[in-house]
C-alpha cells in the first residue's frame, strides 16, 4: 500500500505495475478513504495470494545469456509463482506452440524479446493471432523502442511492451501476472458473451416466456421479460414493461381470482396459475404462470416467472370434457374395452341396460355379457377390430345382470393411439328388443289368422309350395287334403 504527500499519475503506474495493491496521496480527506481502502486492498491482497499460489506458465523467448541469467535469478527471489520455459529463437517459439485453435497452449503467457534471431517480434506476434488464432496474451521486452514499434505491437493484439530500463525486473512479475488476468477475463467475457447469445436463441426459440419483476413491499413493477414475448404473443418487449400491461391483457373474469390467489406467494414463496389473457390480435390464451420469490438478506426483493402457453391443453380438456358429458348423456350403452375383451369404460346407459354397475364391469371381460352359443364368436370379432375394420349393425343377444336376454345392434368401432397403432375399441349397443319384437309380430300376423290363430291363405300357400318342392326333389307324390268347416264363415 503507498500512501504519498505527493506523486503524480506516472508515479502511481509504476507503483501499481510494480506490484503495490494501491495508491493514496494525502490529501485533505485521505483519512476517511485510508481505512476502506487499506480493507480493500487487503481483500485483493489475499485474493491475489491464492492466485499467485498457482504457477503461471511462462514461454521466455530471449538470445542474451545474461538477460536470461538476471531474469532467471530476480523471478526465483520475487516471483517463484513464474515457470519460465526459455527459447533463444522466434522460430524456437512458433515451433513450441500449437499450429492452430484448436489445441489449447501450453502456456499463459508468451514473452518475447523484441529483437530475436530470425524472426523479429512483431512477426510472431501476427503469426501467433492472425495465422493461428491462438488465444495467448504476448508481452513484448526491448531495449530500446519507439513509438511506432509500439503502437504496431498494439495494433497486432499485443498486450503489453515494456522498455528495458534499469528497474524493469520489478515490474515485470505484475506486468505478465496482468497479462494473464486479462487473457482470461477476455476468455471468460467471451464465453459470457457466447452464452448469453445462446440462452437468447434457445428462448427465441421456447414457447416458455421468462420474466422478473421488481418487488418495493407489496408493490410489483415489471422490471424484464424475455424477448420471445414478441413472438408467442405479439407485444414489444417495451409494450410488456409498461405499467398496468399485464392487468389490462388479464381476463375480466379471472381478475378477481388471480388478485386473490397472488396474496399466497407472500405466505408460500412460490405460486402457479392458470388464467386467460389476450394476445395482441385480441384471441383469448390460455396461461399457466409460475412464480418464485427472491430474497435478500430476508426480505422479498424481486419476482422470477415463467409463462407457458397451455391453450391448446384447455381445449383439449375442454373436448375432453364435452366428449365424456356426451357418452354419459347418451340413450346406448357405450363400452370401451381393450384388445383382449377387458372392459375399461361403462357409462350410465350401460349401467341402466344391462344391470351391472360401472364398478361390476370395469375390469371383467367382455364375454359375461355373452350367451354361451355366441361367446365363441368374440375372437373372430376381436381380431377384426385389431386390422383396423369397422362393423356396424351388428345384431346379437346380450345377457343382462338378472339372466335375461336382451337383442342389441352393434357399433364396433377400434380406438387407435397416437402412432396410428389399434390399442382397444369402442362400442355403442342399441336396444333394439321392442324392435325384434314388433319384426316377429309382423311375421306373425302376415302368416296367422288375427281372431282364431290358425294359418291363413298365405302360409297355407307357402307351405304347399315348399311340399311341391321337396316332393319334386325326392321324386315323390304329395296329397292336399281340403276340410270345409260347416258355417265357419259365421264366425271368420
Amino acid at each position: 500500500m503507498i500512501l504519498t504527500g505527493s506523486g503524480d499519475q506516472a508515479s502511481a503506474i509504476a507503483a501499481l505495475k510494480a506490484g503495490a495493491d494501491d495508491y493514496v496521496v494525502k490529501r485533505a480527506d485521505y483519512r476517511d478513504r485510508l481505512i476502506p481502502t487499506l480493507a480493500a486492498a487487503m481483500a485483493r491482497f489475499r485474493s491475489e495470494s491464492v492466485r499467485k499460489a498457482r504457477a503461471l506458465r511462462v514461454l521466455y523467448a530471449e538470445h542474451d545469456a545474461f538477460d536470461i541469467d538476471l531474469t532467471r535469478r530476480h523471478f526465483a527471489s520475487h516471483a517463484p509463482q513464474i515457470r519460465l520455459q526459455i527459447v533463444n529463437s522466434g522460430y524456437a517459439v512458433l515451433d513450441a506452440l500449437p499450429r492452430a485453435a484448436d489445441d489449447s497452449p501450453p502456456y499463459d503467457v508468451v514473452l518475447l524479446d523484441y529483437q530475436l534471431p530470425g524472426i523479429n517480434a512483431l512477426e510472431i506476434a501476427k503469426i501467433l493471432h492472425d495465422e493461428r488464432s491462438l488465444d495467448v496474451p504476448v508481452v513484448l521486452v526491448s531495449g530500446q523502442g519507439s513509438e511506432d514499434v509500439v503502437a504496431e505491437a498494439l495494433r497486432l493484439g499485443v498486450s503489453d511492451y515494456l522498455v528495458k530500463h534499469p528497474k524493469y525486473l520489478t515490474e515485470l512479475p505484475a506486468i505478465l501476472e496482468h497479462a494473464h488476468r486479462q487473457a482470461q477475463l477476455m476468455r471468460e467475457q467471451t464465453k459470457l458473451r457466447t452464452t448469453a447469445e445462446r440462452l437468447r436463441q434457445l428462448l427465441a426459440a421456447n414457447p416458455t416466456i421468462l420474466y422478473t419483476l421488481h418487488l418495493d413491499g407489496t408493490r410489483v413493477t415489471p422490471q424484464w421479460i424475455s424477448e420471445n414475448i414478441t413472438r408467442v404473443y405479439g407485444y414489444s418487449v417495451e409494450e410488456c414493461l409498461q405499467p398496468g400491461w399485464w392487468w389490462a391483457g388479464l381476463h375480466a373474469d379471472d381478475r378477481e381470482r388471480v388478485q386473490d390467489e397472488r396474496r399466497r406467494l407472500f405466505a408460500e414463496h412460490e405460486l402457479t396459475q392458470e388464467y386467460r389473457f389476450y394476445d395482441v390480435t385480441g384471441a383469448i390464451r390460455w396461461v399457466r404462470d409460475d412464480m418464485r420469490l427472491l430474497f435478500h438478506a430476508d426480505k422479498p426483493v424481486a419476482v422470477v416467472g415463467s409463462w407457458s402457453d397451455i391453450t391448446e391443453r384447455k381445449r383439449a380438456e375442454e373436448s375432453q370434457y364435452w366428449l365424456a358429458t356426451i357418452v354419459e348423456s347418451s340413450s346406448d350403452a357405450v363400452i370401451g374395452n381393450t384388445l383382449d375383451g377387458t372392459i375399461l369404460s361403462w357409462n350410465q346407459a350401460a349401467v341402466r341396460m344391462l344391470g351391472y354397475s360401472a364398478s361390476e364391469a370395469i375390469g371383467r371381460s367382455i364375454c359375461m355379457l355373452l350367451p354361451t352359443d355366441c361367446a365363441r364368436l368374440v375372437p373372430e370379432l376381436l381380431e377384426r377390430i385389431g386390422r383396423g375394420e369397422f362393423i356396424e349393425q351388428y345384431e346379437t343377444e346380450w345377457k343382462c345382470k338378472d339372466g335375461s336376454l336382451l337383442s342389441l345392434s352393434l357399433t364396433i368401432s377400434p380406438i387407435r393411439g397416437a402412432r396410428g397403432v389399434v390399442r382397444g375399441m369402442s362400442t355403442i349397443a342399441l336396444d333394439i328388443t321392442e324392435r325384434k319384437r314388433a319384426e316377429e309380430q309382423i311375421r306373425y300376423l302376415a302368416q296367422q289368422d288375427a281372431l282364431t290363430g290358425l294359418p291363413n291363405r298365405s302360409l297355407c300357400c307357402d307351405r304347399i309350395s315348399q311340399s311341391i318342392a321337396q316332393a319334386s326333389r325326392d321324386q315323390r307324390m304329395v296329397a292336399v287334403l281340403f276340410l270345409d268347416l260347416d258355417h265357419f264363415k259365421m264366425i271368420n
